[in-house]
């Protein structure tokens, strides 16, 4: 009996072509699961001057915004992982 082992990422980036009226763009997601690639929108906003791409997070700890924002991908990236490990049970 061989089972597959399979391989499974999700991350954050930003939809830099689309700049909104205030100035923030749209925080996207990337799920890849054994090579198949699903991307959506998080619904989430940020400046881009304030977003690490090595972290896919909002920089800086000082802002209840940006805190705030962090929080909700970890949320979001925890919510999306679980599904995942259920669909695998």
């Amino acid at each position: 009996f061989y089972v597959m082992k399979s391989t499974y990422r999700v991350l954050f980036y930003l939809k830099k072509n689309v700049i909104l009226k205030n100035g923030k763009t749209i925080i996207m997601i990337r799920r890849t699961i054994n090579g198949e690639i699903a991307q959506l929108s998080s619904k989430l906003q940020v400046n881009p001057d304030f977003w690490d791409i090595k972290t896919g997070k909002v920089k800086g700890r000082t802002s209840e915004t940006n805190n705030n924002i962090n929080r909700q991908l970890d949320n979001l990236k925890a919510t999306i992982t679980k599904s995942q490990d259920d669909f695998n049970l």
